[in-house]
């Protein structure tokens, strides 16, 4: 139960100091944050599997989040720094103790993990925004966060499977692309508002990726997930491509982010042992590359392109899944 609710408490700290910033670096901080918090999840999560109690690491991100908020009002760029470290740190460990505790056909558990993480990000940038004095309880929250943690032990892994579920190339290619072309939409959508200083709508849309997450693991444990896929796949292609209004943006972002639970749970499938690379591929690498569309024109061309990096990331993946252990 506490997790969703640290996910929600790492992502405000990271939202809040992010916007509390400004600086002749603030473009550099930027993107060393996002450098430490998303592109590390990846290499944090293999060490992690291989040389670490995920509960440790929780516990490091925790009270590196509070020291980060401890810097900020004198070392603002370094605190940036920190804290993107304690967001990636965070991911990789909360997501493998999600995915210990869970059980690999259901995505209920997934969805709620990760529902409330933007909705903290949303709120941290809002006020940090408009400067309203969280630091203060921020940081109040994260060292009772820290002793919570305490008494946080290990999981007992229930999970249904123990080898590596076989998954063909479509399906794999089909979650991948899925995948981006949800991160690129949702990515797009915030940076649009965010230009506009439409600070209201991007609060709607941060709920309506919340209630996607959540709810997308909730139905697609009851209906085959391929057909969950494809249906809100297409579904939310038409609203965003062809909507004109806010209810059909909010809509199409609630049908694209209510995949991920499914394509944290089918990641997990293809490496049971390693529950926190697991959560560094969603959570961290596929964010990090879903973020590069901001790069690019926003077209068709550009899902194409995609799909196609998605099909050659795919081909560099053996055919029968690697124990690293």
């Amino acid at each position: 139960m506490l997790l969703p609710i640290w996910h929600a408490l790492n992502d405000c700290v990271g939202g809040f100091l992010i916007a509390s910033y400004h600086s002749e670096y603030s473009a550099w901080a930027l993107l060393l944050f996002n450098v430490a918090g998303f592109g590390l999840q990846l290499p944090f999560g293999y060490l992690t599997d291989r040389y670490f109690s995920p509960v440790q690491v929780l516990r490091t991100a925790l009270f590196l989040s509070l020291l980060a908020l401890f810097v900020f009002p004198y070392l603002p760029f370094a605190s940036l720094i920190i804290c993107g470290l304690a967001s990636g740190l965070f991911h990789v460990s909360a997501g493998s103790l999600v995915l210990k505790s869970s059980d690999t056909k259901s995505s209920t558990w997934l969805g709620a993990f990760t529902a409330p993480g933007v909705v903290g990000l949303a709120l941290g940038g809002y006020a940090g925004h408009y400067g309203w004095s969280w630091l203060w309880p921020l940081m109040g929250l994260s060292a009772v966060s820290i002793l919570l943690s305490l008494f946080l032990k290990p999981p007992l892994v229930v999970s249904s499977e123990t080898k590596s579920t076989a998954m063909d190339k479509h399906d794999l290619a089909m979650i991948l692309v899925i995948l981006v072309i949800a991160f690129r939409s949702a990515t797009w959508n915030v940076y649009q508002m965010m230009y506009e200083n439409d600070l209201q709508g991007l609060l709607y849309l941060a709920m309506a990726a919340a209630f996607g997450k959540f709810a997308g693991g909730w139905i697609s444990s009851r209906i085959p997930t391929k057909l969950y896929c494809l249906v809100s796949s297409f579904l939310s292609s038409i609203l965003l491509a062809w909507g004109d209004s806010l209810f059909a943006t909010l809509s199409g972002i609630f049908l694209l982010q209510s995949v991920t639970p499914l394509v944290f749970r089918s990641m997990h499938q293809l490496m049971p042992e390693k529950t926190a690379t697991s959560s560094g591929l969603v959570l961290g690498l596929a964010i990090a590359l879903g973020g590069l569309s901001n790069l690019m024109i926003p077209n068709s061309y550009t899902i194409l392109g995609f799909g196609v990096l998605c099909l050659l990331l795919y081909s560099l993946i053996p055919r029968r899944p690697i124990s690293l252990s």
